[in-house]
């Protein structure tokens, strides 16, 4: 066996060679080590000194220390020397980093490279420790655009190895020619020339390889830059290199391809002249062209892989070649049918190849919207990365063979051609061109036209179906905003008429094709594809594309109607989708259409079955339509028909559609049963024929799936295993589409139905654990208090959730559903949608009770509520809300059951799981009932005189307490002496929070009442001071205030009034004295009044000085205070002086100060009327 390397050759090739700006600096500021030739005498055994110089050759590399490194490479063997300077030249093209993916070469990255300049260049070269190899040069290239993209002058490079270094350039040919090939491959053709010589030069005819290098250093100038001088003489040379008679086979061939491209980028039609005279005057260079061009297109499916534009350049020279041959010389032609044979099998590979794995027109990846509307990411079947890469399907079109080349091909082969074609268009979805080629493979191979038929159907409906575009997006188009509805173009009426129109033509030449006939279900499904979303089937239309509903199979009919019936129920009722599709139909008009709808539906089954009675899938259509319908009727247009009857003539229906399907499943093949009828029989049992469309409110019909079982067991003992069997199954893999609040009903219907089975043991993993869930958490409902509660006052009701300690570990704590999260900035469900937990419970509570009592409030406790402990050991209760309510009259006796949604995490997504309270006996006959629980009990009066003019007196009284506060005669004895009681306003006793601090639950309530008290008439003596109400329960506490102008104080229990209130006894002689007296004052002051000068007036209320926003408010809050206007300016001057604050002070004060002169002097000239003289 060969030896392997050797050791040193090993450390050399472990290396990690690195000439990246860092590394060098790094090396540079480190002590020179020892070098070679310090190294003792070579010992390739010894370890250490096989590391020393693996060092020394590494530091060579990375300092550009070139003469080091040929005296490393000088101790290798002369071989593991060339592959040593191999591997550092192929080292230094690579990323430094190999983690880090490589940078396109036109773009700029800032991911440090190797450092390679023209000293580098030259040193890396001249260190080969022998003639360089072909391969070596070839390894030199991609070193020489590096320093080039680095910013490195080509010209200097050029220069230097026009001068010679040690292995290139100077005046030896071979090192010239060396230089300019290593200059090609580093796509610098312009700087060849100058290293190769010329035809006709004194130096001597130029040898094979340099007329090949001139050929190929031409072909590049001419595809860089596209001049003809450069295209003539790439062309002239090549034709000089092809009349070289000692040009090896392998070049010759090379050049006859290149000879057949550049023919045909020649102008005036001098390419087409050399081809006609190679196949006229010289027929052995004619095949050798032939045999040139079909190897290399045969050869390019390997070497090539990754290149199908390459791949397609050699195939397009193919077809030019042949197409010349047989323009020109079909005789012969006629003798060469293997070789054409051969090379149109170039073409049918790639063309078989590309319609299998080519991405079709508007076959684009990235990001697509299910039907509910949401975005997602399909998973793509990702190809090995190493298969070859496809040519584009329209571009293998145009190189097609042609009828001449096709009838020389072996006739067991034209179909294919002819198919292959098709199979292209279709991917293109060019449907002219692919019916084309469909007809004429119809003529050689009906049963692969019959296939490419309905293939053509499938790739029309995927074209022109309007409702693409929701589900697909090409992943380069950005996107702004949630949903994108007005990014397509809306399907109008006139546009699906004319979708229909071309459906309808391309139906009737599918039947006029001498094939079998299309599968009329993919017709169906291509005409419910090009239907809008919006619009419901016509009879008509379903006539132009079929041909007659009379000649549409039982279940192709079946399919329409039942896809029909599921659109009525969703989308063609759905306004959000007429809203899309700019239909303008208001909501009257949505319901009319789907009313009618409905009726065609039921028209068309009704069709079918007059000629297919005991057909079972239009029997089930039929029952999924009726039931449908009158589901719609009960739920969404509310009509008055008797819902009841409708819906058990439907179920006899399911029932009357199962019966025929068991009679006729005995005959049907194991791929045509079906579980349909059962299904749907179940799903409508729940309220809708689609599962899916299930909802909580739906009234499901237990006596159902009962029925289903007997239909079942009326099946012959293998068939009902069967079917059982998949029923089972389907029961927990359909779980996903189930609305989550309808699972656990779906659940028991279906078990109800099927029974137990094996395959439905993930189902009941599922049930029972709905059905432990539902044993672990109840809801209880508690009334606060006695159940004596009367229906003239408000009670309460407690409603905690009792739980097991173990589920409250499990699920967190019930904390969220004490949240409206929808609320919340930053809120997280936890996979399921975000949910107002706490409105959902009150809605539902209102729902419950609003027949019987007045809901007055819902209040909830804090998210952080901690659970409390419960008699029975591993339970808890968590307070979770106050109900405040009050019965409607005497004959309420009973409060209904309240419910809670809880949600939880399942094995499809998650599920809604209701817990009810029980229902709770009362009593509320009396007009009012026991008292309710109360403690703590706050009261606050705070006396308030500044309605003293108005004789007035106002006290306020708040009370807190943990319980509901009762009126406020039966907590405060309130008969303040020299006071009469007047109106008393109720604030209503409100529930603030639940308070859990106690040793039992309890609510803290609040109210507050003002109560205005008059003095007295007819007192002897008017009341100078002022006594609260005392408490009339022992342990409340009481707090007495007074207002001191607008500030508060707090006072003692009896205080000092400041003003009078009431009106004293007066005798009668005192008042008859008392009118004389002011009568005679009143004559002698009118006599002095007409001798005396008028007075000054005096101003009771000046205006500000200055008058600012600030004093202005001032000035009217003196005015409210100490004058007594009338309710009606009282009110006025109260809004004015708020709305005066509000534009001056308040968050978006914006006033101005241009009124408030007029103001001021208007409120002045009112108080001044009001104000007593």
């Amino acid at each position: 066996p060969p030896a392997g390397p050797s050791p040193l050759l090993r450390a050399y090739l472990e290396l990690q060679l690195d000439r990246r700006p860092a590394a060098i600096l790094a090396a540079r500021a480190r002590p020179a080590p020892i070098t070679s030739a310090d190294l003792a005498a070579p010992n390739t055994g010894d370890p250490a000194w096989i590391a020393s110089q693996a060092a020394v050759f590494g530091r060579a590399v990375t300092l550009g220390d070139y003469p080091e490194l040929r005296a490393a490479l000088s101790l290798l063997p002369a071989a593991e020397a060339v592959q040593a300077h191999q591997f550092v030249l192929r080292k230094l093209a690579e990323p430094p980093d190999p983690r880090r993916p490589r940078a396109e070469p036109d773009q700029p990255s800032l991911d440090p490279a190797h450092v390679l300049g023209l000293p580098d260049l030259v040193g890396l070269i001249d260190a080969a420790p022998a003639e360089p190899s072909a391969e070596t040069l070839a390894l030199l290239a991609p070193l020489v655009e590096l320093s080039l993209r680095q910013g490195h002058a080509l010209d200097a490079l050029v220069a230097r190895w026009l001068r010679g270094t040690r292995w290139l350039g100077g005046a030896v040919p071979a090192r010239r020619h060396a230089a300019g090939r290593i200059l090609l491959a580093a796509q610098q053709p312009q700087a060849v020339e100058p290293f190769l010589p010329l035809p006709g030069l004194a130096c001597g005819a130029p040898s094979p390889d340099d007329l090949k290098l001139l050929v190929e250093t031409y072909e590049a100038l001419y595809r860089a830059d596209g001049k003809g001088s450069a295209l003539e003489a790439a062309w002239s040379l090549n034709l000089v290199l092809l009349a070289r008679s000692d040009l090896e086979p392998e070049p010759r061939h090379v050049a006859t391809v290149r000879a057949v491209d550049l023919a045909a980028r020649l102008k005036e039609a001098r390419g087409q002249a050399w081809l006609e005279a190679t196949f006229t005057a010289e027929p052995e260079r004619g095949m050798s062209v032939l045999a040139a061009v079909g190897r290399s297109a045969a050869a390019a499916r390997l070497e090539l892989a990754k290149e199908p534009e390459q791949r397609l350049r050699t195939l397009r020279l193919q077809h030019e070649v042949v197409e010349a041959l047989l323009a020109h010389h079909p005789q012969r032609a006629d003798a060469w049918r293997p070789t054409l044979d051969l090379l149109a099998q170039n073409w049918l590979a790639e063309a078989d190849y590309s319609a299998a794995l080519s991405q079709g027109a508007g076959e684009v990846g990235g990001w697509r919207y299910d039907r509910y509307g949401n975005l997602y990411f399909p998973q793509e079947t990702r190809r090995d990365p190493r298969q070859p890469d496809p040519i584009e399907p329209a571009e293998l079109l145009e190189q097609v063979p042609g009828d001449a080349w096709r009838a020389r091909v072996d006739p067991s082969l034209r179909a294919r051609f002819l198919a292959a074609a098709a199979r292209l268009a279709l991917k293109g979805y060019d449907e002219d061109v692919a019916m084309a080629w469909i007809e004429q493979t119809a003529a050689l191979d009906p049963a692969g036209a019959h296939d490419l038929a309905e293939s053509f159907v499938t790739r029309w409906a995927q074209s022109h179906d309007p409702n693409s575009q929701q589900r697909q997006r090409n992943p380069y188009i950005s996107m702004w905003g949630f949903q994108q509805r007005l990014a397509g173009i809306p399907l109008t009426r006139s546009k699906q008429e004319q979708n229909l129109r071309e459906l309808a033509e391309w139906a009737k030449k599918l039947r006029a094709l001498p094939i079998e006939p299309v599968d009329q279900t993919l017709l169906a499904q291509a005409f419910m594809r090009a239907h809008s979303q919006a619009e419901v089937y016509r009879l008509d239309a379903l006539e132009r594309v079929f041909g007659g509903v009379d000649e549409l199979a039982p279940a192709t009919l079946a399919e329409l109607v039942q896809t029909m019936r599921t659109n009525l129920g969703g989308v063609w009722r759905d306004p959000k989708v007429q809203d899309a599709k700019q239909t303008q139909r208001k909501d009257k008009e949505i319901q009319a259409q789907v009313l009618a709808g409905y009726a065609q539906a039921t028209q068309l089954l009704e069709r079918g079955l007059a000629s297919a009675p005991d057909d079972w899938q239009l029997l089930l259509a039929l029952a999924t339509v009726r039931h449908d319908h009158n589901v719609y009727l009960r739920y969404d247009v509310a009509s008055s028909t008797d819902f009841t009857a409708a819906r058990k003539a439907a179920f006899a229906d399911f029932a009357a559609a199962a019966a025929a399907y068991a009679r006729a499943a005995p005959a049907l093949a194991e791929d045509e049963r079906s579980v349909a009828v059962y299904q749907r029989w179940l799903y409508a049992s729940l309220g809708a024929s689609d599962l899916e469309l299930v909802r909580a409110q739906h009234t499901p019909d237990p006596k159902q799936p009962p029925a289903i079982r007997a239909a079942l067991e009326a099946l012959d003992p293998d068939l009902r295993e069967w079917h059982r069997e998949r029923l089972a199954s389907d029961l927990f893999t359909r779980m996903g589409a189930v609305d989550p609040a309808v699972k656990g009903a779906y659940l028991r219907a279906g078990f109800a139905a099927i029974g137990e089975h094996p395959a439905a043991r993930e189902a009941k993993a599922v049930l029972d654990y709905y059905a432990d869930l539902v044993r672990e958490i109840q809801l209880r409902a508690r009334i606060d208090g006695t159940d004596r509660v009367g229906h003239a006052r408000p009670f309460g009701v407690f409603v905690s959730i009792r739980h097991t300690e173990h589920i409250e570990r499990e699920s967190g704590g019930f904390g969220k559903y004490l949240q409206n999260q929808n609320a919340q900035r930053f809120a997280y469900n936890y996979g399921r949608p975000l949910a107002d937990y706490r409105d959902k419970f009150e809605e539902a509570t209102r729902e419950a009770l609003t027949e019987q009592f007045d809901v007055l409030s819902v209040t909830f406790s804090e998210p952080d509520v901690e659970s409390r402990g419960d008699p029975e050991p591993g339970w808890r209760v968590t307070p979770y809300a106050y109900v405040l309510l009050q019965a409607r009259g005497p004959e309420v006796d009973t409060l209904p059951s309240l419910s809670l949604d809880l949600d939880f995490i399942d094995t499809s997504g998650y599920v809604v799981l209701p817990i009810a309270s029980p229902r709770l006996p009362l009593d509320a006959r009396p007009e009012l009932g026991d008292p309710r629980p109360l403690e703590a009990l706050e009261l606050t009066q705070t006396l308030d005189e500044r309605q003293a003019g108005e004789g007035k007196l106002v006290l306020e009284v708040r009370a807190k307490a943990r319980g509901l506060i009762p009126p406020l005669e039966d907590v405060l004895a309130l008969d303040p002496p020299g006071f009469e009681v007047g109106e008393v306003s109720d604030q209503q006793v409100s529930a603030a929070e639940l308070d859990p601090s106690g040793d039992e639950l309890a609510i803290r309530s609040e109210r507050s009442w003002t109560v205005l008290l008059r003095g007295k008439e007819g007192l002897k003596r008017l009341p100078r001071i002022f006594e609260f109400g005392a408490p009339k329960l022992p342990d409340a506490t009481a707090i007495y205030q007074r207002y001191v102008d607008a500030d508060l104080e707090q006072v003692e229990p009896r205080v000092d009034l400041e003003a009078e209130y009431g009106a004293e006894r007066t005798p009668w002689g005192g008042i008859v004295l008392f009118v004389l007296i002011v009568g005679g004052l009143g004559l002698g002051g009118a006599l002095w009044i007409r001798r005396a000068p008028a007075p000054e007036a005096i101003v009771r209320f000046p205006l500000p000085d200055p008058l600012t926003p600030f004093s202005a408010l001032a000035f009217l809050a003196r005015l409210r205070a100490e004058v007594p206007f009338d309710d009606a300016d009282a009110a006025a001057l109260e809004r004015e002086r708020a709305e005066l604050e509000r534009a001056h002070f308040g968050p978006d004060a914006q006033g101005s100060s241009d009124g408030l002169q007029a103001l001021v002097e208007r409120w002045a000239a009112r108080a001044a009327q009001a104000s007593p003289r």
